[in-house]
Formats: structure tokens, C-alpha cells, sequence
């Protein structure tokens, strides 16, 4: 069997290839492979310019007329107006800050005008006590005395009967429970009430069930 060798000089280096006679109880000698260098597969230039190319940034006047769009439907503090800032610049908070303080100087954003905003509707809508109002206002970083000045615009005696009402439906879910009096006060502090006058409605409403119940203990049902 003839095969291909390598052959060697006198001191073991490669000299080139040769063919020899081998008897045919001896296996062929396999020549070394060579990793030919594949060639890198093109990208159509149609995905590299509509997959690959990175979005152009957002101008700080783009985003600026969008905010001022937006603050022109409803009311935002500037907490909430510099994170949408932030994100339509994509993380730069210079330009984020400059969008901000524009907003400011051209009225579209004023924290009390939206606190008062925010007071008066969770006061008498939601029926929330001032407690939590000013919670909330807190959160969005609004000026204490911003705060103040916004609580006291509530309307005092709207937002009475709002407590008294909520304190009446939520009670009508409690009624019969032993522990209903401590639920009830419980939940007019979960809502931002003030506890002595919360603790005012709930005795009322207490008292008011425990006297409009019959002789054996069961509710009038033409007055609850």
C-alpha cells in the first residue's frame, strides 16, 4: 500500500511529503488537517441601517413642547414633571433640570397650585383626611409650607360630611362584629382623619346603631 509520509531531515524537521511502500499490516498515516479560514457571513446592509442603527436622541425643545402640551390638560408637580423630563432626555438630568425650571418660569408647573388641586379633590372626592393628604403631598417633595397653604383650602364642613359618610358605609360592612367600634376608628386613621375627630363620628354612629336596636338586639331595619 502506498501512502503519503512526512518526511524529516537528520534533526527531526518537517523537509516536505513523500510516498512510501507500506507492508499491509501497517495502518496509513493520516496528513495533519489544516483549518482553512472561514469567511465571515455579510449582513445585508437593509438590517444594519433599520435594525442596527442606533435612535436618534430627543432634543430638549421636543420634549419640552410635549410636557407643555401635557401640563396644559392637567396639573403636575415638579417632582412628577422632572421624571418625565428625565426620561424624555434619556437620563440627562442637566438638560432634564433646564426643561423643568422652563415649565416653571412659563407657569405650566406650580407645586401649590397642584397641591391645592390635589387637597381639594382627595378631600372631597375621596374622601380623604388631611392627615394623609399631607402625607401624599410629602411624598411628591412639596414645600411644607406649600402644604399648609393647600390643606386650608379645604372646605372644613364638605369635608366633615365626607368623613361621615365614608365612616357610615364602611360601618354598615362592620355592623354586628364585636370589635366594630375599634375596626371603624382604625379605618378613619387608615384614611388620614384626625383622631379626636374621627373618634367623635364613630362614637356618634355607635351610639346612633346601639339605640335604634330592638329588644332583641336586632337592628330597626327602617333606620339601618
Amino acid at each position: 500500500m502506498k501512502v503519503i509520509k512526512v518526511l524529516k531531515d537528520s534533526e527531526g524537521e518537517d523537509i516536505g511529503y513523500g510516498v512510501e511502500e507500506l507492508p499491509s499490516d501497517e495502518s496509513p498515516v493520516s496528513l495533519p488537517s489544516v483549518n482553512k479560514p472561514t469567511r465571515k457571513q455579510s449582513v445585508p446592509v437593509s438590517d444594519k441601517t433599520e435594525k442596527g442603527k442606533p435612535k436618534a436622541p430627543a432634543s430638549e425643545k421636543s420634549v419640552l413642547s410635549r410636557l407643555q402640551t401635557q401640563c396644559s390638560k392637567r396639573e403636575y408637580c415638579r417632582k412628577d414633571i422632572y421624571q418625565k423630563a428625565l426620561k424624555g432626555m434619556e437620563g440627562d438630568s442637566e438638560a432634564a433640570s433646564r426643561i423643568v425650571a422652563a415649565l416653571v418660569k412659563e407657569r405650566y408647573v406650580d407645586d401649590l397650585r397642584y397641591a391645592s388641586a390635589f387637597a381639594r379633590e382627595k378631600a372631597s372626592l375621596s374622601g380623604w383626611g388631611k392627615v394623609k393628604i399631607s402625607y401624599m403631598l410629602s411624598a411628591k417633595g412639596i414645600d411644607k409650607a406649600i402644604i399648609g397653604e393647600a390643606l386650608s383650602e379645604i372646605d372644613e364642613d364638605s369635608s366633615a360630611k365626607k368623613m361621615e359618610s365614608v365612616l357610615r358605609s364602611k360601618f354598615r360592612s362592620l355592623e354586628g362584629e364585636k370589635d366594630a367600634y375599634l375596626k371603624l376608628l382604625r379605618f378613619a386613621l387608615t384614611r388620614g382623619y384626625n383622631y379626636d375627630e374621627a373618634k367623635e363620628v364613630v362614637d356618634s354612629i355607635i351610639k346612633e346603631w346601639k339605640e335604634s336596636l330592638d329588644g332583641d338586639g336586632s337592628p330597626k331595619k327602617e333606620e339601618w
